[in-house]
């Protein structure tokens, strides 16, 4: 298990600036709200940031504090069992269980928690998982630990939606917010990390979609190459493929029993892959595709189908990512997707 640090946050400087600014300082605020989609490094960023302020000997180079790695606080972050850093996040009670939601218990378990003093430092942080799925008897739960707080406490909740957090809430946290992270800085971490090459490397940027977790997750992704080349053969050849090909494939790549689900590699793919068209289409230059690769068969297919015919596959992609967060069969939505788009490729 390797620690958090701020040097591995990439494009997130305006958040890392303050929470730096706060240890330096040491003005440490008890209530923070980190939003973010999901993959962009809002629970490494609280990690980092909890290392380093219950860090002995923190380090201070190049103007950046980071946690030593040496100390008796940092070994116990390393493995895992800090006293002093809790993680709440809702656990499914079945495989089966969509949901997320963080229910009153749950909450209430954290208020009890915060009453106890740390067991070895002079902060105790808490870092709430999915904190967005709160809803309002649980957030009014936990209000009077954000309204006053010991000294000691420093609340995380982490969030990929401000939307659901009620005002009051709200007003009591400091909201730091995550961006899409630029395709180079992605590459450039990637390649500096040695976890790809750099081609490779950018062509995980460019899927990533801003997303440095999600490029770091497919870089170890041992198998991802092999899917990647299947699912491009598909799209290359979608407008002759049979509605029986389609559903052997989407159930395949959906199947549940599989450890590492492919649908959202899928649905990535599938959208990069016509926006890589569109840009083609639109006069871009071919640097800035991603399928590079595949330049032949980009422009082919752009030559053929109209813009207009672009944007129905785009749009045919987006309500298929639509439908799967409101917890969907994927296999259902990704073949109804392939069987429009095959049907505005057999229209051109």
């Amino acid at each position: 298990m390797a620690m958090d640090r701020f040097e591995d946050i990439i494009g997130q400087d305006e958040a890392v600036r303050h929470l730096q600014t706060a240890l330096k300082e040491h003005r440490i605020s008890h209530s923070y709200i980190i939003h973010g989609d999901r993959g962009s490094s809002k629970k490494e960023l609280a990690m980092a940031f909890a290392a380093a302020l219950l860090c002995e000997q923190p380090e201070n180079g190049n103007g950046i504090v980071e946690p030593c790695g040496k100390c008796r606080s940092c070994l116990q972050v390393l493995a895992g069992d800090h006293p002093d850093i809790r993680v709440f996040t809702h656990r499914k009670k079945t495989p089966s269980e969509k949901s997320v939601a963080l229910n009153v218990d749950e909450v209430r378990a954290l208020r009890s928690d915060v009453q106890i003093k740390p067991y070895s430092s002079g902060y105790k942080i808490y870092i709430v998982e999915h904190a967005e799925s709160m809803n309002a008897s649980a957030q009014n739960a936990l209000l009077k630990t954000l309204e006053e707080p010991p000294e000691y406490a420093v609340i995380f909740l982490l969030s990929e939606n401000l939307s659901t957090f009620l005002p009051t809430v709200l007003s009591r946290c400091v909201t730091l917010q995550l961006h899409p992270v630029a395709e180079n800085l992605i590459a450039a971490y990637l390649e500096k990390k040695e976890l790809a090459s750099k081609e490779r490397a950018a062509l995980l940027a460019g899927l990533s979609h801003g997303n440095l977790q999600r490029a770091a997750e497919l870089s170890r992704d041992e198998d991802f190459a092999a899917f990647l080349g299947e699912a491009l053969a598909l799209l290359r050849t979608l407008r002759g493929r049979n509605a029986a090909e389609i559903i052997d494939f989407t159930q395949k790549i959906a199947d549940k029993k599989l450890e590492i689900s492919r649908a959202d590699d899928f649905l990535d793919i599938t959208e990069s892959y016509y926006r890589d068209i569109l840009l083609h289409k639109a006069g871009m230059r071919q640097e800035s595709l991603i399928f590079k690769g595949e330049i032949p068969y980009i422009a082919e297919t752009a030559e053929q189908l109209s813009m207009q015919q672009i944007q129905q596959i785009l749009e045919a992609a987006e309500t298929a990512r639509r439908r799967r967060s409101n917890a969907g069969n994927d296999a259902l939505i990704l073949e109804m997707m392939l069987l429009d788009i095959r049907s505005v490729l057999k229209s051109r």
